[in-house]
């Protein structure tokens, strides 16, 4: 049995497959989905959520070891003087967006502890981006985000109150062309274009228009069901990426309209279990039609919520783990 210390999800603790264990060390504050994340400002760790984790090495003595974080919260120093007390524990990155450094080719945390990784999981399928973070770091997987609890996560339980809602901020490049990514500034003009048209709802920073309110798990999950349709517009377009809002909006119970992901018709259909646009003219039209038509709305949201309970909640997400934590230990 394989044995997997982490330090997110804290519903994942004591869980176990018939290739692995799981424990986790609660070492910091709850994030938006209820889970934990360590303890930190900037790149250092408070010495109370080190000693935990210390004391949780020695006690459980892991094979594989998965620290989760966008910044740096664990320190370099940090991390080798365990790396070198476990050399046979397998240290994994859970990295997420992996908004890459162009000098040195990986996301500048990777980059600053790969002495101490041994493994990224990612949040995309893009074969570049793949290639490039491999260049570097022994492994490469694919992982989504956590998943969702679909009996906490329920189907709205109320008529919806706006029509559109979109979470996320205003983090535009101005002298880049609309198209160009990361950080165009499609997402700006269209959902500026929105707020004048219909009754948007935006939760993010940056916005002349929007409210910067933190927002967490279940409380930011109930406010994205308050809108007939919710949006998504990436910064990034990188192939088959996806990121929590994917996942809670998907889950929503409320259609969810998107700028085209490069490859995600591989995993939806487009007007059935998810509805993607491609163009600017595209999306208005789509905003416009499913606005008016209620019943297509409707049944594409009751579909997309399934889709997404199939393949995006905990339980399949931790069959995706199970089956990567076997091939790395292989």
């Amino acid at each position: 049995m394989i044995k997997v210390l982490t330090t997110r999800p804290l519903y994942w603790d004591g869980l176990q497959t018939d290739k692995m264990i799981i424990k986790t060390v609660e070492i910091g504050n709850k994030l938006r989905n209820g889970t934990t994340m360590p303890e930190g400002i900037g790149t250092l760790m408070f010495n109370e959520g080190k000693q935990k984790l210390l004391i949780a090495f020695e006690e459980f003595k892991p094979d594989v070891f998965i620290f989760v974080t966008h910044f740096g919260l664990f320190t370099l120093e940090f991390l080798q003087q365990i790396k070198w007390k476990y050399s046979k524990t397998v240290f994994i990155h859970w990295s997420g967006n992996q908004v890459l450094d162009k000098v040195h080719n990986l996301c500048w945390y990777t980059y600053e502890m790969k002495s101490c990784i041994d493994v990224v999981l990612t949040n995309n399928k893009d074969p570049e981006r793949i290639k490039l973070i491999s260049s570097q770091i022994k492994k490469v997987f694919t992982l989504y985000d956590f998943g969702f609890d679909p009996l906490l996560f329920t189907a709205p339980q109320k008529e919806a109150e706006i029509e559109c809602f979109f979470g996320g901020g205003n983090s535009v490049r101005l002298n880049k062309p609309k198209g160009t990514f990361p950080h165009s500034m499609l997402r700006r003009d269209i959902l500026t274009k929105i707020n004048k048209l219909y009754n948007l709802e935006v939760r993010g920073g940056g916005w002349a228009f929007g409210t910067f309110g933190k927002l967490h798990g279940l409380q930011y999950f109930k406010t994205i069901q308050r809108a007939k349709i919710t949006l998504g517009i990436n910064h990034l377009d990188l192939e088959r990426y996806y990121t929590k809002r994917t996942f809670f909006f998907g889950a929503s119970g409320r259609m969810y309209l998107v700028y085209y992901i490069p490859g995600m018709e591989k995993d939806f259909e487009n007007h059935k279990n998810i509805v993607w646009y491609k163009t600017e003219q595209e999306c208005f039209s789509f905003l416009k039609y499913y606005l008016i038509n209620e019943g297509e709305r409707e049944t594409i949201a009751k579909n997309q919520r399934e889709h997404f309970i199939k393949y995006h909640s905990w339980i399949p997400r931790l069959n995706d783990l199970n089956s990567i934590i076997e091939r790395i230990v292989q």
